[in-house]
């Protein structure tokens, strides 16, 4: 009887707090794909983000990588690996000193659905420029693909990592981990609301980024991909480790033309989970071992003395 009360307990607290994850899809891996798409990533969509001297758009370059990433064999047989585990949950956040969420939630679990999504976000439209709203999830980051307040021209990595981290509290599933995928050529220069901006590298800026990092559920992960470019060799690839990865790892491209290879690395690594983690000693073995250590060191004392 006490279960039963409690379960109806249970059941009406859900339904009191409307249910948001009343029903779920059980996947391996939740993974939000955060994107820079800041005016520092230039595109031959729009005049303010053209490509002088440069032969392709850097914005199309990040999309073919993803195309690429999501076509590779070894990626879609990972996916597939987790088919009997409802495979996984793919999201994507496009950041600038807004946030918008660019492509819904949806599940992957065969090799044909993960070259589909490829496909698909080769082939997403750079959002146009728009005025500055102050960002939320009632102003973009679930809005409808290609409006919201995604641009001015700053660069707002916080904000596109709240967004990811809020996706992943109200979409339709439930993973057994779940990744945040960050890249980006800068380092956070917006304040979080996206209604101002902050010095590179300055204590404002850095510990807007570190607290929304802090933020975040505790079985989250950020890993980074850094295009190095502007800040000297590494330069932006130390700030990531510093102020973006939470308890994983971040990937290095030398700058856009490498940015394929970094990425197919990277979403590969992160499909396929962590590596093994050591394996926990026992407690009882644990003060045995301490037992003998001491043993020894007092047998070593003894022989000193003699």
């Amino acid at each position: 009887m006490f279960r039963k009360n409690l379960a109806a307990v249970a059941l009406g607290a859900l339904l009191a707090t409307g249910g948001a994850h009343a029903i779920t899809t059980s996947v391996a891996l939740e993974l939000a794909l955060v994107i820079d798409v800041s005016g520092s990533v230039c595109s031959t969509a729009f005049d303010a983000f053209a490509c002088p001297g440069l032969g392709t758009s850097e914005y199309q370059l990040q999309l073919d990588g993803y195309r690429a990433a999501f076509n590779d064999a070894g990626v879609r047989s990972a996916i597939e690996s987790f088919a009997p585990s409802g495979g996984i949950a793919v999201g994507v956040y496009f950041f600038s000193q807004g946030v918008m969420r660019e492509l819904g939630w949806q599940a992957l679990a065969t090799g044909a659905q993960s070259a589909a999504f490829g496909d698909a976000m080769g082939a997403l439209a750079r959002p146009r420029p728009t005025a500055l709203t102050a960002i939320s999830p009632s102003t973009g980051w679930e809005g409808v693909a290609g409006s919201g307040p995604i641009l001015n021209t700053g660069t707002n990595v916080a904000g596109g990592i709240q967004a990811g981290a809020w996706g992943m509290e109200h979409n339709d599933f439930a993973g057994a981990r779940r990744v945040i995928d960050v890249s980006g050529d800068g380092v956070q220069n917006s304040l979080l609301s996206g209604m101002g901006s902050c010095f590179e590298n300055s204590a404002a800026c850095n510990q807007v980024v570190d607290g929304v990092r802090a933020s975040l559920a505790p079985d989250i992960v950020v890993n980074g991909l850094a295009i190095e470019g502007d800040l000297g060799v590494g330069g932006l690839t130390t700030w990531y480790g510093q102020y973006v990865q939470r308890g994983g790892f971040v990937v290095t491209a030398a700058g856009f033309d490498d940015f394929e290879r970094a990425v197919v690395l990277k979403i590969g690594r992160e499909i396929a989970g962590p590596e093994a983690a050591p394996v926990p000693v026992p407690e009882s073995e644990t003060m045995l071992m301490f037992f003998f250590g001491l043993l020894g060191i007092a047998a070593v004392v003894h022989r000193r003395a003699d």
